[in-house]
């Protein structure tokens, strides 16, 4: 993991600060405050921001591993025609031709359900303990973000 340093914090200080300064013709500029810093760090500090990402991937692990404890259905369908003849030789060894005019359909349902799988069981563990592993990355991530982001605003 790269070192954290706080020039990405005082990047968003100074963009927001430059964002509070007052248009041309006008009298007084507003200052920075605290929360606007804070909230401008939190839309645009790639790290919060990529921790966020990591925690929503995290979190779609979970519904992907309890899909493989649910049971599988199939459905299958198919239609064929045929139209012809038939020949064969009768029992008095004479040729006979039946014409052929038919349809064929099929359909099949499937329903496949497992009654005990410890590794798709596991996966799901394991996808709730990634789960609890991001949201701890996350809030130690934010709590990063917070002691950057003051200790660059207490240094501007």
């Amino acid at each position: 993991m790269p070192a954290v340093t706080g020039r990405s914090i005082r990047t968003c200080v100074a963009a927001a600060s430059l964002l509070s300064l007052p248009p041309l013709g006008a009298q007084t500029a507003q200052p920075l405050t605290l929360k606007a810093a804070y909230d401008a760090a939190l839309a645009f500090d790639a790290q919060y921001l990529a921790s966020t990402h990591e925690l929503e991937s995290a979190r779609q692990q979970i519904p992907q591993a309890r899909a493989l404890l649910l049971p599988n259905v199939g459905l299958t369908a198919s239609a064929s025609r045929v139209d012809g003849y038939r020949e064969f030789a009768n029992n008095l060894s004479q040729e006979v031709r039946v014409p052929l005019d038919y349809a064929s359909p099929n359909a099949s349902l499937t329903m496949r359900t497992p009654l005990f799988n410890a590794d798709s069981k596991s996966r799901f563990n394991q996808a709730v303990k990634s789960v609890d592993a991001a949201e701890e990355l996350f809030r130690a991530r934010h709590d990063d973000l917070v002691n950057r982001l003051v200790d660059s605003y207490l240094q501007v």
